[in-house]
Protein backbone atom coordinates (compact mmCIF):
# COMPACT_ATOMS: atom_id res chain seq x y z
CA UNK A 1 0.00 0.00 0.00
CA UNK A 2 3.11 2.60 0.85
CA UNK A 3 4.71 1.51 -2.08
CA UNK A 4 1.37 2.48 -4.41
CA UNK A 5 0.81 5.56 -2.54
CA UNK A 6 4.24 6.94 -2.93
CA UNK A 7 4.08 5.55 -7.00
CA UNK A 8 0.97 7.62 -7.06
CA UNK A 9 2.65 10.73 -5.77
CA UNK A 10 5.57 10.40 -8.32
CA UNK A 11 3.05 10.12 -10.91
CA UNK A 12 1.37 13.31 -9.91
CA UNK A 13 4.55 15.29 -9.55
CA UNK A 14 5.63 14.16 -13.39
CA UNK A 15 2.15 14.73 -14.41
CA UNK A 16 2.44 18.40 -12.67
CA UNK A 17 6.24 18.85 -14.39
CA UNK A 18 4.95 18.40 -17.89
CA UNK A 19 1.68 20.94 -17.43
CA UNK A 20 3.75 23.78 -16.36
CA UNK A 21 3.79 26.93 -18.52
CA UNK A 22 6.92 27.02 -20.54
CA UNK A 23 9.61 29.33 -19.91
CA UNK A 24 11.01 29.88 -22.96
CA UNK A 25 9.69 30.69 -25.80
CA UNK A 26 11.10 29.68 -29.66
CA UNK A 27 11.71 32.86 -31.88
CA UNK A 28 12.92 32.20 -35.62
CA UNK A 29 13.40 35.28 -38.04
CA UNK A 30 14.84 36.66 -40.79
CA UNK A 31 17.83 39.33 -41.26
CA UNK A 32 18.65 40.77 -44.60
CA UNK A 33 20.99 43.82 -45.44
CA UNK A 34 19.43 46.87 -47.07
CA UNK A 35 19.34 46.05 -50.67
CA UNK A 36 17.38 43.02 -49.37
CA UNK A 37 19.43 40.13 -49.89
CA UNK A 38 19.71 37.47 -47.05
CA UNK A 39 22.48 37.68 -44.47
CA UNK A 40 25.14 34.87 -43.67
CA UNK A 41 27.02 36.11 -40.55
CA UNK A 42 27.03 36.30 -37.00
CA UNK A 43 25.24 38.88 -34.91
CA UNK A 44 24.79 40.44 -31.42
CA UNK A 45 20.56 40.89 -30.71
CA UNK A 46 18.58 42.51 -28.44
CA UNK A 47 15.67 41.41 -27.39
CA UNK A 48 12.80 43.58 -25.57
CA UNK A 49 9.02 43.17 -24.32
CA UNK A 50 7.68 46.71 -23.79
CA UNK A 51 4.23 48.07 -23.23
CA UNK A 52 4.01 50.54 -25.81
CA UNK A 53 5.68 51.17 -29.26
CA UNK A 54 8.32 53.64 -28.06
CA UNK A 55 9.55 50.95 -25.28
CA UNK A 56 8.88 53.52 -22.38
CA UNK A 57 8.14 50.86 -20.36
CA UNK A 58 11.22 48.20 -20.49
CA UNK A 59 9.08 44.78 -18.83
CA UNK A 60 12.09 42.39 -20.15
CA UNK A 61 15.41 42.29 -22.39
CA UNK A 62 17.92 39.63 -23.29
CA UNK A 63 20.62 40.08 -25.55
CA UNK A 64 21.57 37.45 -27.54
CA UNK A 65 25.82 38.22 -28.04
CA UNK A 66 26.61 35.45 -31.04
CA UNK A 67 23.32 34.73 -33.26
CA UNK A 68 24.33 32.68 -36.42
CA UNK A 69 22.19 34.00 -39.21
CA UNK A 70 22.23 31.18 -42.39
CA UNK A 71 20.59 32.71 -45.58
CA UNK A 72 19.18 34.96 -43.52
CA UNK A 73 17.58 32.72 -40.85
CA UNK A 74 18.20 32.74 -37.15
CA UNK A 75 16.57 31.30 -34.69
CA UNK A 76 16.97 31.96 -30.23
CA UNK A 77 15.19 30.68 -27.13
CA UNK A 78 13.80 33.91 -25.58
CA UNK A 79 14.44 33.25 -21.71
CA UNK A 80 17.36 31.14 -21.95
CA UNK A 81 19.51 34.18 -20.94
CA UNK A 82 17.22 35.99 -19.10
CA UNK A 83 14.28 34.70 -17.05
CA UNK A 84 11.18 36.27 -17.71
CA UNK A 85 9.25 37.32 -14.62
CA UNK A 86 6.71 34.88 -13.66
CA UNK A 87 3.60 37.05 -13.89
CA UNK A 88 4.87 38.88 -17.11
CA UNK A 89 1.94 37.66 -19.33
CA UNK A 90 -0.60 37.63 -16.45
CA UNK A 91 -0.30 41.40 -16.07
CA UNK A 92 0.00 42.22 -19.86
CA UNK A 93 -2.35 39.75 -21.59
CA UNK A 94 -1.61 41.81 -24.97
CA UNK A 95 1.98 40.60 -24.84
Amino acid sequence: MKATIGLLMLLCEVVRGLSDVPQQINYQGFLTRADGTALDTVVAVQFALCDDSVCTNLLWSENHPVVTVAHGLFNVRLGELTAFPGNLFDLHPNL
